[in-house]
């Protein structure tokens, strides 16, 4: 969890420590964790150098079975990752159509629509970002970090 409030305050090393800590943790690779170490590293470092292909394999065997919101919004986390803004589109917006899930409290899934969010935002383009964020605060109610996304959106 501390490593994804480190993603999520863009400080990439603190966050890439943690979450390969957490991956040494994870002996059944069953926590969905390789997607975020895969995006916390492509901010500091090139993924096609050696040593990350493991981590990569792992990311994308983790999530191949996806087929339902949160796991098709993690494998939207790995394409995001690898810089495949086109595919983890496509896997953002299934967790978004995706029926509602027993276990959620909310009527939509506001962590797809975040991680579209993302995913945009990264791509450059801001307005649909911030649309993406804004729909994802009118579900989950106040969230700092969404309104503070929509700020920064609204300023580029």
């Amino acid at each position: 969890t501390m490593g994804y409030v480190y993603l999520d305050h863009e400080m990439y090393e603190e966050a890439k420590e943690l979450f390969l800590k957490a991956l040494e943790l994870d002996t059944e690779n069953e926590a969905y964790t390789a997607g975020l170490y895969l995006i916390a590293v492509s901010k500091t470092d090139d993924l096609s150098k050696p040593g990350y292909e493991s981590y990569i394999d792992l990311a994308i065997k983790q999530v191949e079975d996806a087929d339902y919101a949160y796991a098709y919004n993690k494998k939207a986390e790995v394409y995001r990752g690898l810089g495949k803004y086109e595919e983890a589109l496509k896997y953002a917006e299934l967790s978004v159509t995706c029926k509602r899930e027993r276990a959620t409290c909310f009527v939509e899934y506001h962590d797809g629509w975040c991680e579209m969010g993302h995913i945009y935002r990264e791509m450059g383009e801001y307005d649909k970002a911030r649309e993406c964020y804004e729909k994802a605060l009118e579900i989950f109610g106040h969230h700092q970090q969404y309104i503070d996304l929509i700020n920064e959106c609204k300023t580029k």
